[in-house]
Parts: structure tokens; C-alpha cells; sequence
């Protein structure tokens, strides 16, 4: 009869492969892939690989997301900067960390809420002086 028991994982082993590891096992098998390209000429006009190892596009999740950036960044030695582009409709902000590693490109980049214009700041503070006037002509105001 075989052994019916269930292998006991531990409290150190996590439940799932890492991610990054996993990505890192990714990069290794397509390296080899690539390596096996070794004689075949490469014509002239082809852009430098380029590896995008993350993109979150959810900016509502970038008290998340952005640390993941840095973290990027911070591994791979670049800096991290934010980034904000674009005019109205078409403005966005990002968290970006760009830089290469021989002749790999590699970047990572996540979408952040947009901060306010100048225009919906003053209409905001014009708004409050607005409110706060009209608080004094009551008599609300107090010294």
C-alpha cells in the first residue's frame, strides 16, 4: 500500500511560486531562446530589446503600485521619478524608473491620480474666499 499522506508544508514556505521568481525563471528560458539565435545576422535599423517589467494602469491603486516602482528601481540601481504629461483630458501622472542593463531597455511604470491645474486650484481657493466672505457678512466671522 503507498504512503496516503498529505506532504505538510511550513509556515516559511509560501503557498504560491513568488512572482518575481517565477519572472526571473521567465527571463532565464527566454534568454536561452535568444542565445540560440547565436550566427544569425542582425540587419541594421532593429531597435535595442526592450523589457517592460511592470505596467499598472489603475491609478487608484498606486498607494500600491507606486512602492512596487521604487522597489523596481531600486534593484535594478535606477531612479524612480514622477511624471506628469499632458494637458487637460490627456494629462496623467506617473510613477516611472527606466534605465538599461547592457543593451536591454528596461522600464516599469504606474498611473497615479492626476493632481489638480492651477485653474481647479484657484477655483477651489476662489471658492472658499467666496464662502468665507459671505460668513463675515453674516457676522459669522470671529477674531
Amino acid at each position: 500500500m503507498q504512503d496516503q499522506t498529505v506532504p505538510q508544508t511550513t509556515a516559511t514556505e509560501p503557498a504560491t511560486p513568488d512572482y518575481w521568481v517565477t519572472m526571473a525563471a521567465d527571463l532565464r528560458a527566454a534568454a536561452d531562446h535568444i542565445a540560440s539565435l547565436a550566427g544569425t545576422p542582425m540587419p541594421h535599423g532593429f531597435l535595442p530589446p526592450h523589457l517592460s517589467i511592470a505596467y499598472a494602469f489603475d491609478e487608484h491603486k498606486a498607494e500600491k503600485t507606486v512602492p512596487v516602482i521604487d522597489a523596481i528601481a531600486a534593484a535594478f540601481g535606477f531612479t524612480a521619478e514622477t511624471k506628469t504629461e499632458g494637458r487637460g483630458r490627456a494629462r496623467e501622472q506617473t510613477r516611472h524608473a527606466s534605465g538599461r542593463v547592457g543593451r536591454l531597455s528596461v522600464n516599469a511604470k504606474a498611473n497615479m491620480p492626476v493632481p489638480p491645474t492651477r485653474a481647479q486650484t484657484r477655483a477651489e481657493l476662489e471658492a472658499k474666499v467666496a464662502e468665507l466672505e459671505a460668513q463675515l457678512a453674516q457676522g459669522g466671522g470671529t477674531r
